[in-house]
């Protein structure tokens, strides 16, 4: 019984205790999405200081994107990136002085990184894109120095505040 309604997740080389592993994963997901928002937030309101709305909210989404390894949601999206690809390239590169960006980004993909390894050893998962955010990153000469990666619950508070910290 025990088992069936509280688990330990052995993440990190440490048992994590959590309600449920469902619950933790859709906190996971939700800290992963914050970091997008708040990253997503913090662009716009520095390109609206040179363009107008509509245009800084898909240059915007697109250096999001472009940090995570996403393609566009949107119709919108998709047509913005094919028609400005190199302008997106050379925000993204702009993004090089962004420290605290940068270091939220890395830190999320590094902890998507560790949590799908952990659901590959797992079985629940094929591993054939784990490492593609990061050595994206990487290769654009974006990924921020992180000494030592936080606890899951350290990682979902950092996500929750760098969000609230981030312009509406």
């Amino acid at each position: 019984m025990f088992q069936e309604t509280y688990d330990f997740l052995n993440i990190w080389g440490k048992d994590v205790f959590f309600f449920t592993k469902k619950q933790f994963y859709k906190s996971m997901d939700r800290a992963f999405d914050q970091i997008k928002h708040g990253v997503y937030r913090r662009l716009l309101e520095e390109y609206l200081e040179s363009m107008e709305q509509e245009r800084a909210g898909l240059l915007a989404a697109a250096v999001t994107n472009r940090l995570f390894s996403v393609p566009p949601a949107s119709e919108d999206g998709r047509r913005f990136l094919s028609e400005h690809e190199g302008r997106v390239r050379k925000a993204t590169e702009a993004l090089k002085g962004k420290e605290e960006i940068l270091h939220a980004v890395t830190v999320s993909l590094r902890h998507r990184q560790k949590l799908l390894f952990t659901l590959v050893d797992q079985g629940k998962a094929s591993g054939t894109a784990i490492n593609r955010p990061l050595d994206n990153l990487m290769k654009m000469g974006l990924m921020a120095e992180v000494k030592e990666l936080s606890e899951p619950k350290a990682f979902i508070k950092f996500a929750r505040k760098f969000l609230q910290k981030s312009p509406q």
